[in-house]
């Protein structure tokens, strides 16, 4: 009776080991993501493994997970302008951010996004072309749902390119070295948690709605957020040592006669910590300055007016900095 039941033991035993990938190493998902698919890997060997990350994307189905192990991945497809073509509804995962390095080789982009609810993180993303971006989610035309968390994004002309309808979460990536760090020009963005550092612009929000920026860190961007034609929320983020904080424009117009009176949208700033601001009122934040277009209707002819400073306020700034840092 022992007999068998040790012998059924180690039977159960070498399913159990034959069944894992033969990586030398078992990977244990860093990030505590629920497999609801199956899982391909890349860059490791045995069965299920591929050499490319496209590869193992071509090859996967809705729900899957593709796991990608440390390595340096620098192939470009030019018929999807990336290095990486995300069309399906998969958990791309890579083993370790600091060493699992997507790069784009300063072609185009380096990794786009063409299907609803995805999920990249583990990764560092890096160098895309002069008008590319680390990630792109500007080539569908339909809306779709992202979350962009725990990676590196860094030397690319767009770090993050969020366009139309879509509607995602940026949070806990380091956001480094890029032109504009995040360019928003769509709806429905979560922003929160990363730290965003030593971009020419760290983001820039060039249109849409409920766009939240809250518990960010921006340090040495030459411009830390960068408005237009935007209502949005800018609420517990630190502000140091950026050469301009906040930059925004703002233009007044009035049609005579018919007292159509419009302003561009304002944003509300609160709690946020300025280097520069010691004091517990609120803090005047200075945009560009903005000129009175008036238009008379009666006779056909328009002026211009100004220029008038374009100022807002953070009613309630914090004088002490958030402790802002992301998961190693």
């Amino acid at each position: 009776m022992i007999r068998r039941y040790l012998a059924a033991v180690f039977v159960l035993f070498l399913i159990f080991v034959n069944a894992i990938p033969s990586t030398g190493f078992i990977i244990k998902d860093p990030y505590n993501q629920v497999s609801f698919g199956n899982t391909l890997y890349v860059g490791g060997s045995g069965s299920n493994n591929y050499t490319k990350i496209q590869y193992a994307i071509d090859n996967a189905s809705h729900g899957d997970i593709v796991f990608v192990y440390s390595g340096f991945y620098t192939d470009f497809y030019p018929e999807y302008f990336a290095s990486v073509f995300i069309d399906k509804k998969i958990k791309l995962l890579g083993e370790d951010k600091n060493t699992t390095i997507i790069d784009g080789g300063n072609n185009r982009h380096v990794v786009r996004i063409y299907a609803d609810d995805i999920i990249i993180s583990g990764f560092t993303i890096q160098n895309s072309g002069n008008h590319g971006a680390g990630i792109d989610s500007s080539v569908s035309n339909d809306s779709i749902n992202f979350k962009i968390y725990r990676n590196i994004i860094k030397n690319n002309h767009d770090g993050f390119l969020q366009s139309g309808t879509d509607y995602g979460e940026v949070y806990d990536n380091i956001i480094t070295d890029n032109y504009n760090g995040i360019c928003i020009t769509g709806w429905e963005v979560s922003i929160y948690g990363n730290i965003i550092e030593n971009n020419i612009k760290g983001i820039l929000v060039l249109g849409g709605n409920s766009v939240n920026i809250l518990d960010n860190h921006f340090e040495n961007n030459e411009v830390g957020v960068a408005l237009s034609d935007s209502k949005i929320t800018i609420s517990e983020n630190n502000f140091i040592d950026n050469g301009k904080h906040v930059d925004f424009g703002k233009t007044f117009w009035i049609w005579h006669f018919l007292l159509l009176f419009s302003i561009n949208y304002r944003s509300t700033f609160r709690n946020n910590y300025w280097d520069d601001w010691k004091l517990s009122i609120p803090r005047p934040i200075l945009g560009q300055w903005a000129y009175l277009s008036i238009i008379l209707a009666m006779h056909g002819s328009s002026g211009m007016i100004g220029p008038f400073p374009s100022v807002q306020f953070d009613l309630s700034p914090v004088i002490i900095p958030y402790d802002i840092e992301v998961t190693q």
